[in-house]
C-alpha cells in the first residue's frame, strides 16, 4: 500500500532538466532500495505514460478561496487571454493519473512545482478529501516562479502592455495560493528558502514556517557516451583549445545574460577558447563568432560535461542545480560566478 504520491506531469526521462530529470533521478534512488521511506510511509512515483495528459477542467467547479478570480479587474487585457488564465485554476488530474491513486488510503501527495498544484488540489477538493490529505510542495525555482515564468512568457512573443498585466496577476495568483493552501514544503536547503524571502515581499506571510523540510538534491554519476576528443572534434575544437561549457536554462536567474556578456569579453581577449552552450537554441542578443557554439537539447550532457576544461555557472540564485550536481559527479572544474 503506498501512502504518499509524487506527482510528476511528463514522463520518466533522466536526459531532461527541471523537475521531471530531478524526479527521474530520485525515482531510481528509491529502485535501488525499496519505496519505503521513514514512519514505515510508502511512496509511490506517478508518471504519464508516454505524454504529458491533456488537462481536464472542472467547468461547474471553483474554490471559494479564489473564487474572485471570476471578477478580474486589475486593469485591461485581452478577454481570451482573461479566460485561459482562469482555467488553470479550474484543473483537476487527467483520469490517466487519477486510476494510479488509491484515494481511500493516501495520507500525502508531494507535488512538484506550483504549476502542478491546482490539478492535484482541486480533484482532493472534488473527493472531499483537501483536508485530510497533506498537500507536501516542492518548487524548482530559485526564486519566486512566477518571475521566471514571465521572463520566459515573453522572451520570444511581444505582448501588448495589458496582456503583460494580466499574465503578471494569475502568475502571481498562482503562486500565493499555491504556497498558502500547501500544507507543507521542501527545500534543498535553508539558503534556498532567503532566495524567496528576497524575491518575493508576500512570502513572509504566506509561508508556513513550521512545515518547511529540507531535503538534498543527488544525481547517479552522469557518464560519457561521446569521447572528448571525439566531441571536440565534431564541433570543429581542437583538443589545445580551452573549452568553456555552459549547461542550464536560458534565464536571468540562471545568469543567461551573464554568460553572453561573458562571451563577448573572454573570447576576444582569448583566441584559443571556446564556449559551448548545451541546452536550448540562442536567445537575444549574442557574440556571432564560430568560438561561441549552441547546442539545442541532447542527451549527451555527460559527454560535453567531460569533454570541457571548465564548466561555467553564472548563476544568480541556485542551491539546487540539478547540472551543477551532474557536473561535480563527473569531476569537471567548475566557475561560479555572481
Amino acid at each position: 500500500m503506498y501512502n504518499n504520491y509524487v506527482y510528476c506531469h511528463q514522463p520518466f526521462n533522466l536526459h531532461k532538466g527541471g523537475t521531471v530529470g530531478y524526479l527521474s533521478n530520485l525515482y531510481l534512488s528509491f529502485l535501488s532500495s525499496s519505496h519505503e521511506g521513514e514512519s514505515d510511509i510508502n511512496h509511490k512515483f506517478i508518471f504519464p505514460l508516454v505524454n504529458k495528459p491533456k488537462p481536464t477542467y472542472l467547468d461547474d467547479f471553483t474554490d471559494n478561496a479564489f473564487k474572485y478570480l471570476d471578477d478580474y479587474k486589475n486593469g485591461s487585457g485581452s478577454q481570451s487571454l482573461i479566460k485561459e488564465r482562469k482555467k488553470f485554476f479550474k484543473e483537476s488530474l487527467p483520469n490517466e493519473i487519477s486510476s494510479l491513486i488509491d484515494f481511500n488510503n493516501v495520507s500525502s501527495i508531494h507535488i512538484h512545482g506550483a504549476y502542478n498544484f491546482f490539478p492535484v488540489y482541486n480533484k482532493l477538493k472534488v473527493l472531499g478529501l483537501e483536508n485530510n490529505v497533506i498537500k507536501v510542495l516542492t518548487t524548482h525555482n530559485p526564486i519566486k516562479p512566477a518571475l521566471e515564468d514571465m521572463e520566459l512568457i515573453t522572451r520570444t512573443i511581444k505582448w501588448s502592455e495589458s496582456d503583460q498585466a494580466v499574465l503578471k496577476y494569475f502568475f502571481d495568483e498562482r503562486d500565493y495560493w499555491a504556497y498558502k493552501l500547501a500544507d507543507a514544503y521542501i527545500f534543498p536547503c535553508k539558503e534556498a528558502v532567503e532566495c524567496y524571502y528576497s524575491s518575493w515581499k508576500d512570502f513572509k506571510s504566506i509561508i508556513k514556517k513550521d512545515r518547511i523540510f529540507y531535503c538534498t538534491t543527488g544525481s547517479r554519476t552522469k557518464k560519457p557516451l561521446t569521447s572528448r576528443s571525439i566531441l571536440r572534434t565534431s564541433f570543429g575544437i581542437p583538443d589545445n583549445a580551452l573549452l568553456i561549457v555552459y549547461i542550464g536554462r536560458f534565464v536571468k536567474v540562471k545568469g543567461y545574460d551573464l554568460l553572453l556578456s561573458f562571451a563577448d569579453r573572454y573570447l576576444n581577449l582569448n583566441n584559443n577558447a571556446y564556449i559551448l552552450v548545451v541546452g536550448e537554441n540562442p536567445v537575444g542578443d549574442y557574440l556571432h563568432s564560430r568560438r561561441l557554439i549552441f547546442v539545442p537539447f541532447t542527451k549527451e550532457v555527460g559527454s560535453f560535461i567531460a569533454a570541457a576544461d571548465i564548466c561555467f555557472m553564472p548563476h544568480r540564485s541556485n542551491y539546487f542545480d540539478l547540472g551543477m550536481i551532474e557536473i561535480l559527479s563527473i569531476g569537471t572544474p567548475i566557475r561560479i560566478c555572481k
